[in-house]
């Protein structure tokens, strides 16, 4: 008996799965041909290399629900730590370490993939914390940086984890460890505490300026607006000077600095003319509340040789995050950079009028003589 071409090519069904198309996993059931109607690619019900029993393959229904898991969880411990007002290692590596550890365990693709997934969880909790949680893009920045390091070991543990647990008779194993690496940031941040009270901390930056100290001094205390480009560092977030409103010309006179995120209000505690500059600071407010605690500075001249003028810039501050190994360095290379912004815009300032006023002297010179 000869098949009939005509009649309805009959179900091919191994296991349940459906043949479909080599080319576009169309399934190939109750046709009257043998080729594909969506692509037109002939196959043969008899010989299962011409068609194929495997779903097509769509990349991001593998990852995406764990990789959505992982961040649900690490911004779970992350708001939870921040209640509990926890600076310290729970925040900055055992949640980045618990959410790569969920990824690892979770996702079942190559190596390749999983250490984009890791990094984008990351770039993921960057922005949570600046959405969410007020913290600066600098903040921010830096905790995705910092976090890159546990999030890749974690994915690798949790790999690691999974493979053993998977050759084991542990009945739990699809959900228990997930609950386990959720709360283990959670238990450390118990542990930890709060960062303890740390001993105030002072920053210097100086900076010669060819200009006697009286110029100096005068550009100091009328200063009142930075129009020069910042460096890299405070275009990446950290508060950039704009300008001041108020005086210094007396103790107890209030100064108040403008910046692109907020004020910082100074009262001044100690004024010799033409030598320092101290004043304490009585008002904070630039979105960098959880992080340093500013206490006040002072500007010192000090004559150099030639006529030249040392301006040395020193700010006082309470740090108030942890572990002090990790930020202490950067604490002090961002108020270096600003102190070097501030320094750098008197200068500039204070050389121009001089030679402003130099011009202005030679060209009364030569009326005079002529």
């Amino acid at each position: 008996m000869t098949d009939n071409p005509n009649s309805p090519t009959p179900p091919l069904r191994l296991n349940h799965h459906p043949a479909r198309c080599l080319n576009c996993f169309y399934v190939l059931e109750g046709l009257v041909t043998n080729q594909c109607p969506e692509c037109g690619l002939p196959f043969d019900r008899k010989n299962p290399a011409t068609f194929t029993r495997n779903a097509p393959y769509i990349g991001w229904l593998f990852w995406l629900p764990s990789w959505l898991l992982a961040l649900a969880g690490i911004l779970l411990a992350t708001s939870t730590l921040l209640y509990m007002g926890n600076w310290g290692y729970a925040l900055w590596f055992a949640v980045p370490f618990a959410g790569g550890s969920i990824l690892g365990y979770r996702v079942r693709v190559g190596k390749i993939l999983l250490i984009m997934l890791a990094i984008g969880l990351a770039f993921g909790l960057m922005c949570a914390m600046m959405g969410n949680y007020g913290a600066g893009l600098f903040c921010a920045l830096l905790l995705a940086v910092i976090a890159i390091g546990p999030l890749i070991l974690g994915a690798v543990l949790g790999t690691l984890l999974r493979i053993i647990l998977k050759a084991s008779s542990f009945s739990q194993r699809s959900w228990l460890p997930i609950l386990a690496l959720m709360l283990l940031p959670i238990a450390i941040g118990l542990i930890e505490g709060r960062p303890p009270t740390y001993q105030s901390r002072s920053v210097q930056t100086s900076q010669i300026i060819n200009a006697p100290t009286h110029q100096v001094w005068d550009e100091l205390v009328f200063y009142e607006e930075i129009d020069r480009e910042p460096p890299w560092l405070l275009k990446l977030g950290l508060p950039r000077p704009l300008g001041t409103t108020g005086t210094v010309d007396r103790v107890g006179a209030i100064k108040k600095c403008l910046y692109d995120s907020g004020t910082i209000t100074k009262c001044i505690t100690e004024f010799e003319s033409r030598r320092r500059l101290a004043f304490e600071v009585i008002e904070q407010d630039i979105h960098f509340e959880h992080d340093v605690e500013l206490l006040g500075g002072q500007f010192e001249l000090i004559i150099e040789p030639h006529g030249q003028t040392r301006l040395t810039l020193t700010t006082d501050y309470r740090p108030l995050v942890a572990p002090r190994w990790l930020w202490q360095p950067i604490e002090e290379l961002a108020i270096h950079q600003l102190h070097e912004h501030v320094l750098t815009g008197i200068s500039q300032r204070v050389e121009s009028r001089g030679e402003t006023f130099t011009m202005e002297h030679r060209h009364d010179d030569v009326d005079q003589h002529h």
